[in-house]
């Protein structure tokens, strides 16, 4: 996905790609106990697909991770989280790619709508879940509508059935009917 991702922002002739990960936390299956491992997966891929293909992306100059805390575990006397995950892998494998990264702790709308303004084609995207999709349509340029929508729908789904009990618990439903 990564690479599809940044080929179909290359010909639509993005030049900066703006990614966030904050599906990588509860979705990540930190109930399961496999976030970690996901979100390191995430970094890699991303990574990798920049190292080896990205001498052949004509348009891309840069890529912004935006990667707001907004909480951390400490696991082994470390912090846990998606931001980390990502500074982790493009610091500790040396990254190598020729185009530049910038991992930030920063929220991907106003980063987005500055470097739209700074006169940049720039695509905003949030690969990992829904959270990030409403109200973004207007300034995306690239892949992403159709993923927004399928994760929209998918990491709603799971959010309301798998994260809050309250969904399944029919004490929590009025039904109502309509008289015409």
């Amino acid at each position: 996905m990564a690479r599809l991702r940044l080929y179909a922002c290359d010909k639509e002739q993005v030049q900066v790609v703006v990614e966030t990960g904050i599906g990588l936390g509860v979705f990540a299956g930190k109930h399961i106990g496999i976030d970690g491992k996901v979100r390191a997966l995430s970094a890699r891929a991303i990574r990798q697909v920049l190292e080896e293909d990205g001498p052949v992306f004509q348009h891309i100059c840069a890529v912004v991770f935006a990667l707001p805390i907004f909480e951390s575990d400490v696991r082994n006397g470390r912090r846990d989280d998606v931001y980390q995950a990502f500074a982790d892998e493009f610091n500790t494998s040396q990254y190598k790619g020729r185009i530049p990264v910038l991992v930030a702790d920063q929220d991907m709308h106003r980063l987005t709508v500055w470097i739209a303004m700074s006169g940049y084609r720039v695509s905003e995207l949030n690969p990992a879940d829904s959270h990030g999709v409403f109200g973004e349509y207007w300034q995306n340029r690239g892949p992403a509508v159709e993923e927004k929508l399928a994760l929209t729908t998918v990491g709603l789904l799971v959010q309301h059935h798998l994260i809050n009990p309250h969904v399944l618990d029919m004490d929590h439903y009025h039904l109502v009917s309509f008289k015409t």
